[in-house]
Parts: C-alpha cells; sequence; structure tokens
C-alpha cells in the first residue's frame, strides 16, 4: 500500500499553510474553551496500547473488519467557524486535480492524542490528509504496508506534511492509524475519481467483458498496465 508524502508544489503548499496556520490557532483555542466545561481533553497514559502492533493483530483479525476506529482521543473541530479558510484549502487540491473535493474531517489531536486503528473501507477513494504539527518527529501516521508485511510509522514534519493515499473497496483493506506527542492538528479530504463513460464506450466495454464483469477494475487495471 502506497502512501505519497507531500504530493503538492512549493506554491501549493504556502498556499496551504497560509490559510492553515489561523485555522489551526483558532481550532486550538476553540478547543481549550470547550474544554472549560465538558472537560474533554485529557491525557491518556495508556494511548500507545491502542495503536500497537499487537492491537493491529487483534483487530485484523476480527469479523466484520473494522470500518472505524473505536478508540480516541482527540477533539474533533468540524464545526468551529474557519470554513472559508478550510475552503480555500479544498480550492488547491480542487485546481490541482480538476475534481471534486469534500471535507472528511476536521481533528486536534492533543498531547497522548491518538486514533485507533481502523480501515475506513466504507468511505474508499483517494484520500488527502493535511497535517500540522507544533514539533518535530512528536505525531506520526502509522500503517500497515501489505506488500512488505509490515507496520510503517510515517512522522510529521514541524508545521505542514500531507499526505495522498488510496482507501480501497475491500482486501487489502488499508489500516492506519495516528498517534501524537504534541498538538497536531489534521484535515482530511476525499477526492472524486469516478471516471465517467460515455454511453458508446461504456456498452462496447460490457460487450467485451459481459454484464457482470467489474468494468471500474478493469479500467484501473489498465491505468495500472495489467492486463
Amino acid at each position: 500500500m502506497k502512501v505519497i508524502r507531500n504530493p503538492l508544489n512549493e506554491v501549493e503548499m504556502e498556499e496551504i499553510v497560509k490559510h492553515l496556520k489561523p485555522t489551526c490557532e483558532h481550532i486550538k483555542s476553540f478547543a481549550m474553551w470547550d474544554n472549560d466545561n465538558k472537560k474533554n481533553i485529557i491525557e491518556v497514559s495508556e494511548w500507545k496500547d491502542h495503536i500497537s502492533h499487537d492491537k493491529f493483530l487483534e483487530l485484523s483479525s476480527r469479523k466484520p473488519i473494522l470500518d472505524t476506529n473505536e478508540s480516541k482521543n482527540m477533539f474533533r473541530a468540524d464545526k468551529v467557524g474557519m470554513d472559508d479558510h478550510i475552503n480555500e484549502i479544498k480550492n488547491v487540491l480542487k485546481t490541482k486535480y480538476q475534481v471534486r473535493v469534500d471535507l472528511r474531517g476536521t481533528f486536534y489531536y492533543p498531547p497522548t492524542g491518538f486514533m485507533g486503528w481502523h480501515t475506513n473501507v466504507g468511505a474508499p477513494g483517494e484520500r488527502f490528509y493535511v497535517t500540522w504539527a507544533s514539533e518535530d518527529n512528536k505525531s506520526f501516521f502509522r500503517y500497515y504496508d501489505d506488500e512488505k508485511d509490515e507496520i510503517i510509522t510515517d512522522y510529521d514534519d514541524k508545521g505542514l506534511t500531507v499526505r495522498q493515499f488510496t482507501i480501497p473497496t475491500g482486501k487489502p483493506y488499508f489500516w492506519h492509524c495516528v498517534g501524537s506527542e504534541c498538538d497536531r492538528f489534521s484535515f482530511g479530504f476525499m477526492l472524486d475519481t469516478t471516471v465517467m463513460l460515455d454511453w458508446d464506450t461504456h456498452q462496447q466495454i460490457v460487450a467485451k467483458l459481459g454484464q457482470s464483469n467489474d468494468i471500474s477494475k478493469y479500467i484501473t487495471h489498465l491505468f495500472e498496465g495489467k492486463k
């Protein structure tokens, strides 16, 4: 499973930073204000256990496959009044790839913050995660690489890190999780990569493959150079 790190050019990254910094400052301020009343930002001493190799082995052997995480310590910040800045970040991706871009989630991870192992198999597609970290190598994106049969821990840079990866519709599932020992802000986006075919082309492919075949997989194989 491939994770592409910082796929954007320097100008695009600078445009994101311009809108990301004030957004993260506002989110933390809002989270601290909200915490005065709800006391929901806490330290979790055993946070590493939730995103460990042993926990992955336990969860990945379950049936049915785990779509969303079952444990977490983070602040969900989807409605904090920074829509204009977030839309500008979204527009960087929309302009580059010329497709519809949807926001999938806005998260603040305090120190000992985490999101447990999960696959997101119920919402497949091309994902971009824009991350802002207060310290270097103190927070990370962790995932299982099925080709190498190993768990990869990809540490965040101080400031901006962008990651691109694909959530598949089935096996091999993309198991992943998040951990942090600093302030970490994460903004998830999904790109609409649906390929639209004209009717004649669609009918030609159906005639060649048969109605029962998965045309989307056939097209994917063509783009990947497979027969």
